[in-house]
């Protein structure tokens, strides 16, 4: 069970000892949540534990003009779930046809994460290679790149295998040299596994890098790279094929032009863009004048989904292509498919990632402020994980790129706050779940360029930031029992790829923190601003202590059903995934 989040409700009736954050066992790497931060949680359900500290001061927002904010108030606690008609639709269209209707307000999200959420992730026993044997020492004070990367060039000819980082300190440059280099390994089948992202008194192991890296092109910030580089820049594509068929919502059989030899088992990439559906993507609101990109050329959709099977020119997915517009007819999005040879198997546990950033973060002050201490990637990888991992004092933690079907679980960050707390970028059916931002990163979890199907399952982060959605047209995201603040002045994105997020955002049992807000707009009044343009969402259960005095500002959401309580089944996620397999996966069953 994750340290941050409460079991199924019929656990409830244990012993207070049993159930609180602070009560149970912390392994080193757990969080350190106090018992007052989980109250709210807890409340709802009517466990008591001693109240925490009210709020006392309005949100401190740094746009000018900001909508006043109000003093929390005591939230009554809830005792019981309440069933929620939208998930009762979802279920009785899937049971009758396999996929959800066009006019149903929840998409299936229950495909995200590591083969689809399907199995647990794997326990490769070995061939190991130790970085020590390649030059690596631990605690020494020395650059040990250079050995890392032996190791990793070692892993790529002997895969599938383990580099191994024995307890201790590795470091990644010197604070008197040049900066290092990006550290690479692009082959399949490859665990980068430590001993604990504990603190180095407790056994753990951390890869530290003392000195930051440098934007690659000094005029756009975003271009320094990640110090760890899993998965190639680029991979090999077939030929592209026009799909046929005309789009309608959501489909798991798609018609092509010519499905070449393409075969179940591969992986492709779904793409296009036309102008022409600008009004539907952001119905019901109406395009602004910085957004050139979407005016010249359309919303840029791209998805990466498995093949179940082809049959002369039908091809079948796995998981389904979704494209969040309310259609009353099928249209033509103009989309191609073509084949990519994406890497896989690729996981990275039980590290600690530590940068050197001290001071304190400004927003696009500069590169090093931007990304000087970026550590992880992966890229055009699919079917891998992040487990059990530390992100301390760095910009941005990690990033997934062009990647799909990754789970990124028990992880945190902590340390200084900088830049980004998470990182997606065009990446489709990811889960990050039961991971905790601790830093407060100026922008919280969520997703950025043309991703979608990603899910965020009991996801947490502080009251100085928000979640994100960052422009470039993300769709079709769920934040699924996960608790932070709401605040302006966080979601980001270049102005002229807004909106900030497209359809399909979905709230599931949100718990606010922080302070609250009178009308939140999710799509913000144009004199505070160009940013902060989210489509509608769907709402279905919100409640915490910053709730009561939070209203949503009217025509804003899509769908809302139980503000101010507590909706079932609690993790629509999980519910989701039970409901297409019959019954939970082993691996989440014992969660």
């Amino acid at each position: 069970m994750h340290p941050f989040f409460l079991p199924p409700l019929a656990a409830v009736c244990l012993p207070l000892a049993t159930v609180g954050f602070g009560t149970q066992p912390t392994p080193p790497m757990a969080s350190t949540t106090s018992a007052a931060s989980s109250a709210t949680w807890l409340s709802q359900y009517g466990v008591e534990l001693a109240a925490a500290e009210p709020v006392d001061e309005v949100q401190n927002d740094s746009e000018p003009g900001h909508p006043q904010t109000l003093q929390a108030e005591q939230d009554p606690p809830r005792t019981e779930l309440n069933p929620s008609l939208v998930y009762e639709q979802f279920a009785k269209a899937q049971r009758a046809n396999g996929q959800a209707r066009p006019q149903l307000d929840l998409y299936d999200f229950s495909f995200a994460g590591y083969h689809h959420g399907e199995v647990a992730l794997p326990e490769l026993s070995g061939p190991v290679l130790d970085i020590t044997d390649f030059g690596a020492l631990p605690n020494d004070g020395q650059d040990d790149a250079a050995a890392i990367q032996r190791a990793f060039t070692a892993a790529e000819a002997a895969a599938p295998c383990v580099v191994f980082f024995p307890p201790g300190r590795f470091q990644l440059g010197d604070p008197d040299g040049p900066p290092i280099e990006p550290l690479t390994m692009t082959a399949s089948g490859v665990v980068l596994r430590g001993s604990g992202a504990g603190s180095l008194g407790e056994g753990g192991t951390e890869l530290y890098m003392p000195e930051h890296l440098n934007a690659t092109q000094p005029e756009n910030l975003w271009t320094t790279p990640y110090a760890i580089q899993l998965g190639p820049r680029a991979v090999a594509s077939g030929p592209a094929a026009k799909m046929l068929s005309k789009y309608k919502q959501t489909t798991h059989a798609i018609e092509l032009d010519d499905a070449g030899e393409l075969a179940a088992g591969d992986w492709v990439l779904i793409q296009g863009r036309t102008p022409k559906w600008n009004a539907t993507w952001i119905a019901p609101f109406a395009m602004e004048p910085e957004w050139t990109r979407m005016a010249e050329n359309g919303v840029q959709i791209a998805q990466r989904l498995q093949i179940e099977s082809v049959e002369e020119h039908t091809v079948r997915l796995h998981a389904p292509l979704r494209i969040p517009v309310a259609l009353s007819q099928a249209i033509d999005l103009e989309l191609t498919v073509r084949s990519q040879v994406l890497r896989s198997e690729i996981g990275v546990e039980d590290l600690a990632f530590v940068g050197n950033w001290k001071t304190p973060f400004k927003h696009h002050k500069d590169d090093v402020h931007d990304g000087g201490w970026s550590l992880l990637q992966m890229q055009n990888v699919t079917n891998s994980w992040i487990a059990r991992c530390r992100f301390t004092d760095v910009n941005r933690p990690w990033v997934l790129t062009r990647c799909a079907n990754v789970s990124v679980l028990d992880s945190f960050t902590d340390g200084n706050a900088g830049h980004h707390a998470t990182g997606l970028s065009e990446a489709t059916n990811c889960l990050i779940a039961w991971y905790d931002d601790r830093a407060g990163h100026q922008h919280g979890p969520g997703v950025q360029a043309r991703c979608a199907g990603n899910v965020f399952h009991q996801v947490t982060w502080t009251e100085t930031n928000s979640f994100e959605a960052h422009a470039n047209y993300p769709m079709l995201t769920l934040f699924d029992e996960c608790r932070g603040a709401l605040r302006y002045g966080h979601w980001g994105g270049d102005r002229r790829a807004l909106p900030n997020h497209l359809g399909g955002l979905t709230f599931w049992n949100f718990e606010q923190t922080g302070a609250p807000i009178k009308d939140f707009e999710f799509w913000r009044n144009r004199k505070f601003g160009v940013h902060g343009r989210v489509v509608p969402p769907v709402i279905v259960g919100w409640f915490g202590k910053a709730e009561s005095g939070t209203n949503l500002a009217k025509g804003q959401t899509q769908r809302i059903e139980f503000k101010g309580a507590v909706a079932s089944p609690q993790s629509v996620w999980r519910a989701q995934l039970k409901l297409r397999l019959d019954e939970l996966p082993a691996w989440l069953a014992e969660r």
